[in-house]
C-alpha cells in the first residue's frame, strides 16, 4: 500500500472525506473520541464532520452533557457524572457512554422520580422495590408456564378432542373449532397432531381458531387436485382475513370468529367440487 492511498484511507476513516454526519453525536460515536487542544478546537472536529452544525448547536450539547469533555483544568468544572451504557466495538475495545453535568442530575431525577412512583404502586418501601419486582417476575413466569399448560390440555381435550371427521366426496375431512385464545402455534401444534393421529397421514384436516387457522393436506387428495394453500385462502376469506401456503401446508388468520361455521362450509365445498371432477 502506497503512502497516497493510506492518506486517502485515513481521511475515509476519519470522515473527513465523503457524506457528513448529520449529528454531532455521530461523530462522536463513529470516532469514540475525538482530541483537541481547547474547547474551540473540540468544537471544530465535530463541526467540520456534521452537516449543517452551528457553535450554539454544539455549544448547547457540551451544555447538557450529551458530549463529554474529559481533561478539564477542575474536576468541579466536570461536575456530576453518570454511566449510562457499555458496548463492545471491538475486539478488546468497549465504547463507555456517559451524560454529565447538568443532563446526569437531570438523569438522577428521572430515576429517582421513577423509582418512587414504582414504590407507590407495589406499596413497599424504597429499598424493597428491587425484591418485589424480582417476586413479581417470578410470579409472571409461573403463570405463564401454567397458561401454556391450560392451552395444552384444552388442546389435547374439549378443544381438538372435539374434532368431527366426515367423508366428502370421497375424501376424509377433519375440522375442529379451538376457543379459549388460541394462536397461530396452539393452531400449527393441533393441525400436525389431528392430521397424524385421526387422519393417519391422508385426507384434508382444517383447524380454526379465533385469530388463526391451518389446514394439512395429504398426498391421496392433493392427488385429486386439492391444495392446502387454496383450501385455506377459501377458509379464511369466508371469515374476512387471508391465508397461504403450499400444497400440503397453509396457514393464515381468522378475521371474524363467529364466521367460522361458514369457513368449514367453504372448504367442503371446495374439496366436493374436487371430487366431483375427479
Amino acid at each position: 500500500m502506497q503512502g497516497a492511498e493510506i492518506a486517502v484511507r485515513r481521511l475515509l476513516a476519519q470522515r473527513l472525506f465523503g457524506d457528513p454526519f448529520s449529528s454531532p453525536l455521530d461523530v462522536v460515536r463513529w470516532l469514540n473520541a475525538v482530541q483537541s487542544q481547547d474547547y474551540a478546537g473540540a468544537k471544530w472536529a465535530l463541526a467540520q464532520r456534521t452537516a449543517g452544525a452551528t457553535e450554539s448547536d454544539l455549544d448547547r450539547l457540551f451544555d447538557e452533557g450529551a458530549i463529554l469533555r474529559t481533561h478539564v483544568a477542575r474536576s468541579g468544572d466536570l461536575g456530576a457524572a453518570i454511566l449510562v451504557s457499555e458496548s463492545s466495538v471491538g475486539q478488546g475495545l468497549r465504547r463507555i457512554d456517559m451524560v454529565a453535568g447538568k443532563a446526569a442530575e437531570d438523569r438522577w431525577e428521572r430515576d429517582a422520580a421513577a423509582l418512587r412512583d414504582t414504590a407507590t404502586a407495589l406499596k413497599v418501601p424504597l429499598d424493597e422495590v428491587p425484591d418485589r419486582v424480582a417476586a413479581l417476575q417470578a410470579r409472571l413466569r409461573q403463570l405463564q408456564r401454567e397458561l401454556e399448560e391450560a392451552k395444552r390440555r384444552a388442546l389435547s381435550g374439549g378443544g381438538a378432542g372435539g374434532a368431527e371427521v366426515e367423508d366428502v366426496a370421497g375424501i376424509r375431512l377433519l375440522h375442529v373449532l379451538l376457543d379459549g385464545g388460541a394462536g397461530v402455534e396452539e393452531v400449527k401444534a393441533a393441525v400436525d397432531s389431528l392430521y397424524a393421529d385421526r387422519l393417519g397421514g391422508d385426507g384434508v384436516a382444517l383447524v380454526l381458531g379465533e385469530s388463526a387457522l391451518a389446514v394439512k393436506v395429504g398426498r391421496g387428495a392433493q392427488g385429486r387436485g386439492l391444495r392446502a394453500g387454496d383450501l385455506a385462502q377459501a377458509a379464511a376469506a369466508a371469515t374476512g382475513a387471508k391465508a397461504g401456503g403450499r400444497a400440503d401446508f397453509a396457514n393464515g388468520g381468522v378475521g371474524d370468529p363467529s364466521r367460522r361455521g361458514e369457513a368449514v362450509a367453504a372448504v367442503r365445498e371446495a374439496i366436493a367440487a374436487a371430487g366431483g371432477g375427479s
